[in-house]
C-alpha cells in the first residue's frame, strides 16, 4: 500500500507541475518561457 501512495503522489505531482509550467509560460508568452510550457 505505502509503494501505492507514492505512486499517485508522484502522478499528481507531476499533473500538477505540469499545470504550473504551462501557466508560468502563458501569462506572458516568449522564448525564454516556452522551455517550462514543454517539459514533459
Amino acid at each position: 500500500l505505502r509503494g501505492e501512495i507514492w505512486g499517485w503522489f508522484f502522478f499528481y505531482a507531476g499533473i500538477a507541475g505540469a499545470a504550473f509550467g504551462s501557466a508560468y509560460y502563458h501569462l506572458k508568452p516568449d522564448d525564454a518561457r516556452v522551455l517550462w510550457d514543454r517539459l514533459p
